[in-house]
């Protein structure tokens, strides 16, 4: 089959030529939108792309991403466009400000917000759930491509069109977003834009109606519309969408509607075709497909956010077992194991991050590398990895619970969350490093515990003792 250049993909890259239907035309609505003057009626040489230039940047989002449509992906997932609720992802965006290199991010708006702050020279945004990567990504791109500002795009969510002349580059998420929300809705020009969303969409499956799509649109509009009419919510409700779109960290970097420059950034991953979605499940090859991709490309793996998956696999498969079937739990152990294998094959570049999030509260960044070591020795059979995985997990959460608790029980409890058996003197200096708050010598404790494991009669393998100083080194128990 003869390769044909991918639409705006912006890396010299072919990819093979695929049946992909034209976007239908939304026309009789088109006329709205210009007369309305938030749709940009031509492409400017800076900003705006007109109708034609938005259906090609789609379409090559959507070429793009058909070869990474996977069997495993769950294509009963309901179609929705409501935004991600992790709510701490701002605090991350100083470690990988400018990182470059290729970006992968599981989710929804959080992943893309992060690859543009990278400045990466490819985005992938993978999920398991077909509609994610195949509907909410494109349809938040066209949103992009059809704004010059911010403004324009909450004029768009909303239904409200704004001045498009009107100049807000300097004002706070919260001002623009008043502004625009301080117009009247116009029934007219929110069809518009729901009919030209829709064609992006049901346009490039076989597998929506233009009629579905709308309808789904619509109550997403209309909920947008409200959440963003009631600014007290926000202060109340972090996961609110303008709450989360707003979002950004002390320097002013975060979400697209943290400043202009965010929204800028966002929305040439898709009018540079840097940004491909990925619908299949990171832990069953999704990870070994983009690492493929990565590879044709010449790209090294700048930095990847996984959420909180690996909490999920956990919790839901090691931890909870009454709630996995017995015959379950093989695959499930397994699953654990290749999320593992797959990010240490992504970790050929020394200084790749990773970003995860605990329960969407608190966000946190290490190497790629580092972070598979310290939870997990894969040079182990599968059975024997993933228990000293679930041992060393469980002692991460045991230490972060430990905060909570009132300061007479944590000295004891501590000493049996790190240390299981004997009454160690080493382990009781680590209890009392986190009690007191005063960080230890990694080679210090390493040599304690060595010599008391001697004394005591105790195997311990050395990949263990590095597995666990790693872990204390992240609880910032040793330096």
């Amino acid at each position: 089959m003869k390769a044909s250049p991918i639409v705006g993909a912006g890396l010299g890259t072919s990819a093979p030529a695929l049946a992909i239907p034209l976007i239908r035309d939304a026309a009789p609505h088109v006329e709205k939108l210009r007369a309305c003057g938030a749709y940009p009626v031509r492409e400017s040489r800076r900003w705006g792309v007109d109708r034609s230039s938005l259906y090609k940047v789609m379409n090559g989002y959507y070429r793009r991403s058909r070869p990474f449509i996977s069997g495993e992906a769950d294509f009963n997932s309901g179609l929705n466009f409501f935004f991600s609720n992790e709510t701490d992802y701002p605090s991350a965006i100083d470690s990988i400000h400018g990182a470059g290199g290729a970006s992968i991010g599981v989710g929804r708006n959080v992943p893309i917000s992060y690859a543009a702050w990278q400045n990466a020279a490819h985005a992938y945004v993978i999920d398991k759930k077909f509609m994610i990567p195949m509907g909410f990504v494109p349809v938040y791109g066209s949103l992009l491509c059809m704004a010059r500002s911010r403004a324009e795009m909450v004029s768009l969510m909303t239904g409200r069109p704004v001045d498009r002349h009107a100049d807000c580059s300097e004002d706070s998420p919260e001002r623009v977003c008043e502004r625009a929300i301080s117009r009247p809705f116009d029934p007219g020009f929110a069809g518009a834009v729901v009919s030209t969303l829709a064609g992006v969409v049901a346009g490039n499956s076989n597998m929506l109606r233009t009629s579905k799509v709308k309808v789904v649109l619509r109550e997403w509009r209309s909920k947008l519309e409200r959440t963003f009419s009631q600014r007290k919510r926000w202060e109340i409700e972090e996961d609110c969408p303008a709450s989360v779109l707003t979002n950004r960290d002390a320097q002013g970097r975060g979400g697209v509607l943290s400043s202009e420059l965010a929204f800028r950034q966002e929305r040439e991953l898709f009018l540079q075709g840097r940004i491909t979605g990925v619908a299949q499940d990171m832990i069953i090859g999704g990870l070994d497909a983009i690492a493929s991709d990565m590879r044709a490309r010449g790209l090294a793996l700048g930095a990847i956010y996984i959420s909180n998956v690996e909490d999920v696999l956990l919790f839901n498969y090691l931890f909870d077992e009454k709630r996995v079937a017995e015959r379950d739990m093989p695959a499930r152990v397994q699953n654990y194991y290749d999320l593992y294998r797959g990010l240490a094959g992504l970790a050929d570049a020394k200084d790749a991050l990773i970003i995860s999030a605990k329960k969407r509260k608190v966000t946190s960044v290490d190497v790629v590398a580092r972070y598979v070591r310290r939870s997990i020795p894969l040079e182990l059979d599968v059975d024997s990895a993933t228990s000293a995985a679930k041992d060393f997990y469980r002692m991460r959460v045991d230490v972060a619970l430990l905060k909570r608790l009132p300061l007479a029980e944590r000295i004891d409890r501590l000493e049996k969350s790190i240390m299981s058996g004997p009454r160690f003197d080493a382990g009781m200096a680590v209890a009392r490093s986190m009690f007191e708050g005063i960080p230890m010598d990694r080679s210090s404790i390493g040599r304690r515990l060595r010599e008391e494991f001697g004394r005591l009669g105790l195997s311990r393998q050395a990949w263990w003792n590095e597995m666990f100083l790693s872990n204390l080194e992240e609880l910032g128990v040793v330096v």
